[in-house]
C-alpha cells in the first residue's frame, strides 16, 4: 500500500507465492506476519509510524484483508 487509501498488495512479491505454496503442501501451516517497515504516508512526515495509532493498526489490518481476499490466505498470528 504506497499511499493512504491504496489497497492493493504487490503481486510481484515472492513472499505471496510462497505463503500459497506452503499452505498447498501443509494445510495446517500456521501463518504470521509482523510489519517490519511501513509506507512513510504512515508515519505523517515523521519516522514514527506509531504517531497515529488508529492509521497504524488499520493499515495492519487492510493488510490482513487483503492477504484472506486476494491470495486466500489467512494469517494466524500478528506481531
Amino acid at each position: 500500500m504506497h499511499y493512504k487509501g491504496d489497497r492493493k498488495l504487490q503481486k510481484e512479491d515472492n513472499e505471496w507465492w510462497l505463503m500459497q505454496e506452503a499452505k498447498k503442501r501443509n494445510p495446517d501451516i500456521k501463518l504470521s506476519c509482523l510489519p517490519w517497515g511501513f509506507p512513510s504516508w504512515i508515519g505523517e512526515g515523521t519516522q514514527n509510524p506509531y504517531i497515529n495509532r488508529q492509521q497504524t493498526a488499520d493499515y495492519v489490518v487492510s493488510w490482513i484483508r487483503g492477504a484472506k481476499k486476494m491470495y486466500n490466505l489467512t494469517m494466524d498470528y500478528v506481531g
